[in-house]
């Protein structure tokens, strides 16, 4: 072959090489274009949904102070004109002995279960419990219009519908009332609450005990979500801190997080596929393991970590109920107060009076303990009490506000702690 042949072959076999290379960049710039312009929509979805996620937490919570203080909108003819939600409020001091401005002065009524749905300021509360029920759907069907999912609105409005009729909040008041008091119907009242939840979770107390001296009901039979059942003790203190976090916007809120969990989940497995199918055989299969691998690990984290709280939980109901001096009641029954006498009669409502408020102050500060995310320890929070009396006292407020989350906050030991907002 002459070298004129050979060089034309070598020319011709660099051109189709060259050729190759180039459709090869080509694609490969195209797939390039492609992944950034999802990416990127991806990207801006996410945003568009954390920002409707924040709008609707921020309209919720609005309207739960909005509910608490007699300033629903369109309910400005149903409030009675003596109603002051900021009014001082006394309560039996620590010790039992002098009145002094209760802690939860200096907590919001939307943060006090047996006020939060402004009771004592309407003159109609049925006619401002539907409202209420109204708002928060409108507030709902709003986000759902905003994340694309208007066909939900309809399974949301037959459990809103649903909880409104069969008065959901009105339930979970009185179950939290006796269970402040050692009622024999609270655990009763309280599954009923679980059951309207729909959360899966039931006690069952007809074989259980309650122990006034630990303030304890003894060998409650729960039944999990998972349908599997466990005998244990339960504090009034934990009763009432779980009922105190099921109030309906809450409850709402919680069904509305499960729903975007499944979405998140399905938006995941599309993409998933999409990217099996740009893979081979082996990349899939390696990228399936890691993913089940990571979702593994991260499932048994949030487990220990859901552990590890409820045990922190567990140690600073016992702590607060013994800081506040939750103690031994003994319950009553009706015949059995029908025949005190007049000055024993006095006394025992008293003392039940004063075990509620107790409860509730022990339950007040379960919940500036949660609110600030477990870090400021039971004991501080525990001491914070009479500061925060003698700061209402003067007619201090607090002591600023906190700009990541809009809450108010006092200085204390050292410590910036949260408190729910006015």
């Amino acid at each position: 072959m002459s070298a004129i042949a050979q060089g034309i072959i070598k020319g011709i076999d660099a051109g189709l090489r060259e050729y190759g290379q180039n459709e090869r960049r080509a694609r490969a710039i195209e797939r390039d274009d492609k992944r950034f312009e999802w990416e990127t929509a991806e990207q801006d979805e996410k945003a568009r949904l954390r920002q409707a996620g924040k709008d609707f937490a921020t309209q919720m919570q609005e309207a739960r102070q909005q509910f608490a203080t007699g300033k629903l909108p369109g309910q400005e003819q149903n409030v009675l004109e003596q109603a002051d939600p900021a009014a001082p409020r006394q309560a039996i001091a620590a010790d039992g002995t002098q009145p002094a401005p209760a802690a939860a002065d200096a907590s919001s009524r939307a943060a006090n279960i047996f006020k939060s749905n402004g009771e004592g300021l309407y003159k109609d509360q049925k006619l401002a419990n539907d409202a209420y029920w109204s708002r928060l759907r409108d507030i709902t069907a709003g986000y759902y219009e905003k994340t694309g999912q208007v066909d939900k609105l309809m399974e949301i409005d037959k459990k809103i519908n649903e909880w409104k009729n069969s008065s959901y909040d009105e339930l979970r008041k009185a179950a939290a009332a006796a269970v402040a008091t050692g009622d024999s119907e609270a655990l009763k009242m309280v599954s009923r609450v679980g059951q309207l939840t729909g959360l899966g979770v039931q006690m069952d107390g007809s074989t259980a005990s309650f122990d006034p001296k630990t303030q304890t009901w003894k060998g409650v039979k729960v039944m999990g979500a998972d349908g599997k059942e466990a005998v244990r003790d339960v504090s009034a203190v934990s009763l009432l801190s779980a009922l105190s976090q099921l109030s309906p916007e809450k409850l709402i809120e919680f069904n509305i997080g499960r729903a975007d969990k499944d979405r998140q989940f399905g938006l995941d497995e599309r993409k998933t596929r999409a990217d099996e199918r740009r893979a081979d055989a082996y990349a899939s299969t390696a990228r399936d393991n890691a993913e089940t691998n990571r979702n593994t690990r991260e499932t048994n984290n949030l487990i220990r970590e859901r552990q590890q709280q409820l045990k922190e939980d567990e140690g600073a109901a016992k702590l607060f109920g013994g800081a506040f001096g939750v103690k031994e009641i003994e319950v009553k029954t009706k015949d059995e107060v029908e025949a005190m006498l007049p000055a024993q009669r006095q006394a025992y409502e008293k003392q039940r009076t004063e075990q509620a408020q107790r409860r509730e102050l022990a339950s007040y500060a379960q919940g500036v303990y949660a609110l600030n995310e477990r870090k400021v320890p039971p004991a501080q929070i525990t001491q914070l009490m009479p500061v925060l009396r003698r700061r209402i006292s003067e007619g201090k407020g607090a002591d600023g506000v906190d700009e990541a989350t809009g809450l108010p906050f006092v200085n204390f030991n050292g410590k910036k702690i949260l408190l729910p907002k006015d």
